[in-house]
């Protein structure tokens, strides 16, 4: 099994409906849906998340905003996701799930140490997201997953070929982005490709 699997959206890739899109992936196993969106100004975030919380709730699937964490307490979102710099400097003793993106074993250590209680790590391999960046790789995440007690989940380049890897090197799951943005909307074949992941 593939562990936990998280859907982080970028409208912008979505060449569907987008928030027909988040339905489909609510009802295709989805364990959680990441509202990403860094473009948007706060007022239009705010207008998204609302509708996207919906969707969420009637599929029971968990809404985490990423970042805006003043969203999140206006929204009572409890699962919030913020880049590590950010987190170091927040108040988020009010957020029940609290996921921290690192990019070192540093940051991993000392994230769990004042309260993330979930990281991401990446990026693990090429993707185009970041096409100038060369990716961390597998020996990154291994370094990440064994210098912490909480879970790990790996950003970057996840395919079905290369899903397997990821949880060999100890994460609790994988993060998509683009796979699930761009892949063809139909529920079956939606639900073929995250089945191929798991």
């Amino acid at each position: 099994m593939i562990g936990e699997i998280l859907a982080v959206t970028n409208r912008r890739l979505c060449t569907d409906d987008f928030e027909n899109r988040i339905c489909l992936l609510c009802q295709s196993g989805i364990s959680s849906i990441i509202l990403r969106e860094k473009d948007l100004p706060p007022q239009n975030y705010m207008s998204l998340g609302k509708r996207l919380l919906e969707i969420c709730r009637t599929f029971s699937v968990p809404l985490i905003i990423n970042t805006d964490i003043n969203c999140a307490r206006a929204l009572s979102v409890s699962s919030v996701q913020l880049p590590f710099n950010k987190f170091m400097k927040t108040n988020t003793s009010d957020f029940k799930q609290i996921i921290v993106s690192v990019h070192s074993q540093y940051e991993a250590f000392a994230a769990q140490t004042h309260g993330a209680n979930a990281l991401i790590a990446g990026h693990i391999f090429p993707t185009e997201c970041k096409k100038n960046i060369p990716p961390r790789g597998l020996d990154f995440l291994k370094s990440i997953c064994s210098s912490v007690d909480i879970p790990v989940y790996a950003i970057g380049g996840i395919s079905p070929d290369n899903a397997p890897d990821i949880i060999s090197a100890g994460a609790s799951g994988i993060c998509v982005m683009s796979g699930f943005m761009t892949c063809s909307a139909p529920q079956k074949t939606l639900q073929k490709y995250i089945n191929s992941l798991a």
